[in-house]
């Protein structure tokens, strides 16, 4: 009888996913050397405060599961962040929130702007929050809302080539705007 080997590579890929996701989000978070973000404080005032006391609470994995058609078997926190992981689909989505600190919530959804691909962001009317964008980042659909003082970051990342990227970005919209209206209602 042959050993099951894929029981192995299926958790590799899925720390593979995972480590892509948060990459992603904290190249979102980043201020870096951006001539947008220079007279603006950093989006963190302190990345130790918790902010969401379950932040795998905040969207519905079955939600997740719906929109996507994909079966997310995982959601790993860590503080302030989630990662949803699906196996079978070899893709990942992550949830970040961090503070705006003492800029107001325009201010830090321009900071955020600035780490978007040229010509890539879609502007986002969320009812119940400040204000909203989604974009890729370094080729990552990433979308991003303010609301309460605090700025939520959901990536996106698939293993699967055959899914186009602006595929994932409607998915994470919609995603986004189910969390919001599950907040406010």
């Amino acid at each position: 009888m042959m050993p099951n080997y894929r029981r192995p590579m299926t958790r590799l890929l899925r720390t593979l996913l995972a480590v892509l996701a948060v990459g992603a989000l904290i190249g979102a978070c980043s201020s870096g050397d951006d001539d947008a973000s220079a007279d603006s404080t950093s989006t963190t005032a302190d990345d130790s405060e918790v902010l969401v006391d379950e932040p795998c609470g905040v969207l519905d994995a079955r939600d997740l599961s719906n929109v996507t058609g994909l079966e997310f078997d995982s959601a790993t926190p860590s503080l302030n962040t989630c990662i949803y992981t699906s196996s079978t689909g070899l893709s990942a989505i992550a949830v970040n929130f961090r503070s705006i600190g003492d800029v107001s919530p325009a201010q830090a959804l321009q900071a955020a702007h600035a780490t978007c691909d040229d010509g890539t962001v879609q502007e986002l009317e969320l009812e119940g929050s400040d204000g909203g964008f989604g974009c890729l980042v370094k080729d990552v659909p990433t979308v991003v809302a303010t609301g309460g003082g605090i700025v939520a970051i959901l990536t996106g990342r698939t293993l699967n080539e055959d899914v186009d990227p602006a595929q994932i970005l409607t998915d994470l919209t919609t995603i986004l705007a189910h969390a919001v209206e599950a907040s406010v209602g």
